[in-house]
């Protein structure tokens, strides 16, 4: 196939500059990836500036809050590198 177009809101790539095509994308990867570090300090990578209630509520949206509510040090938690940590029968935190 040689036709056709892909669109964001309705416009063809093409005619986006590439800062408004990159804006317009979000990459989730399946796998989550977890830095060394703190759960606070991997959760600030994308917005450095979240207060711990932001922390707390980007928590529950994903389901985790009670996990690290359950944690002796809860956001101040320390985090392996990829989060082996926290990988059932690896231990706890």
């Amino acid at each position: 196939m040689t036709a056709g177009a892909l669109r964001v809101d309705g416009i063809d790539v093409r005619e986006l500059s590439l800062s408004a095509l990159w804006a317009s994308i979000g990459l989730v990867p399946q796998q989550a990836y977890l830095f060394s570090g703190s759960i606070a300090s991997n959760l600030r990578l994308g917005q450095p500036e979240a207060s711990d209630d932001a922390l707390w509520a980007a928590l529950e949206v994903a389901q985790t809050s009670d996990f690290v509510k359950a944690l002796p040090k809860g956001l101040l938690s320390p985090v392996a590198q990829g989060g082996a940590i926290f990988r059932v029968g690896r231990g706890s935190a």
